[in-house]
């Protein structure tokens, strides 16, 4: 492909191309490209258009871990390279993509440490981690992650208790942490989520008694709990949330 005609060139949809192998190195020469989006083809990785702020680079059979050089795209605003078979940990050079304000990582091959890092993507209201095999807790960090609405990590592997730091997420809407291992209590702090529309934690080790406390997410439609190994019995004031489905 040659792109040399078109040196000012700020948009670029390739999606659904039928493309494989490398990323044509040409690319790398638009240097004001600020959209990219490459998904559903069969490409290889590039970190070298720092104008970018929206790449979209899922489905896209990319394997081999995450190249630390992710962390020069300072402008990016939305990254998903989800759905394909990224390896290796998560580089905490992402903490430097200040400006992210939707990530998605779902669907790849990610092991090792969450790194405490990402909680300083505070501009961040979408983060799905969903579908990978980490090792260790969900980091106390991401309480610091105050604009999320909708955080995803289902699938992945998680052990250790909820960090009660998440009740600092006040605007958060949606919570998906289901098929985990994560164990302990639910932290009364999970109370703070006034906003909150659905909780899902079935499909965990959670012990000790369901908060009654619950009962004050006034605004919560979905909740779900099963599959896990609560004591007691379900508190009477749950049944004054008007769930549905």
């Amino acid at each position: 492909m040659n792109f040399s005609s078109f040196p000012n060139l700020v948009r670029l949809n390739l999606s659904h191309q039928g493309l494989y192998g490398s990323i044509p190195p040409q690319i790398g020469d638009l240097t004001r490209l600020e959209h990219l989006n490459l998904s559903n083809n069969d490409l290889t990785e590039i970190w070298n258009l720092k104008s970018l702020v929206a790449l979209d680079m899922s489905d896209c059979s990319l394997n081999g871990p995450i190249s630390s050089n992710i962390s020069h795209l300072t402008n990016l605003v939305s990254l998903s390279l989800a759905n394909n078979q990224i390896n290796g940990s998560i580089p905490s050079e992402m903490g430097n993509l200040k400006n992210l304000v939707s990530l998605d990582l779902s669907g790849n091959l990610f092991v090792g440490l969450i790194p405490p890092r990402l909680g300083q993507l505070t501009s961040l209201t979408f983060l799905d981690l969903s579908f990978n095999s980490f090792s260790g807790s969900i980091p106390r960090e991401f309480g610091e992650l105050t604009n999320l609405t909708d955080l995803r990590m289902n699938l992945c592997e998680l052990v250790g208790p909820l960090p009660p730091t998440l009740g600092q997420l006040t605007n958060l809407r949606y919570l998906f942490l289901y098929g985990n291992q994560i164990n302990g209590s639910i932290p009364s702090e999970l109370t703070n989520l006034k906003n909150l529309i659905g909780l899902y934690l079935l499909q965990n080790s959670l012990g000790g008694t369901i908060p009654p406390s619950l009962s004050l997410l006034s605004n919560l439609r979905i909740l779900y709990l099963r599959t896990n190994s609560f004591e007691g019995s379900i508190p009477p004031n749950i049944g004054n949330l008007r769930i549905g489905s």
